[in-house]
C-alpha cells in the first residue's frame, strides 16, 4: 500500500501533509478557473491542502503550491 511509504516521506522531510475531499478541490478548481488558470483537478488539490493548513493556523512559510495539469473539459 502506498500510505506507509507517503507518511515515512513526510515524517522524513518533517513536512505535513493533509486530506482534502472531492468538494474542497472542486471549490478551488472553480476559483483557480475563475482566475482563468485552466488546471487539472490535481492541480487544484494542492491549493485545496493549502487553503486547509489555512483554515487550521497550520502554515509555515514558505509554501510552494504547485499548479499542475491542464483542464480538458
Amino acid at each position: 500500500m502506498l500510505k506507509p511509504r507517503i507518511v515515512s516521506f513526510v515524517k522524513k522531510s518533517k513536512g505535513t501533509g493533509y486530506v482534502v475531499t472531492d468538494g474542497e478541490i472542486k471549490e478551488a478548481w472553480r476559483y483557480l478557473y475563475n482566475k482563468n488558470l485552466a488546471t487539472s483537478y490535481e492541480g487544484a488539490a494542492c491549493l485545496a491542502a493549502y487553503q486547509k493548513a489555512v483554515k487550521t493556523r497550520d502554515v509555515a512559510l514558505p509554501v510552494v503550491c504547485l499548479i499542475t495539469g491542464k483542464y480538458y473539459g
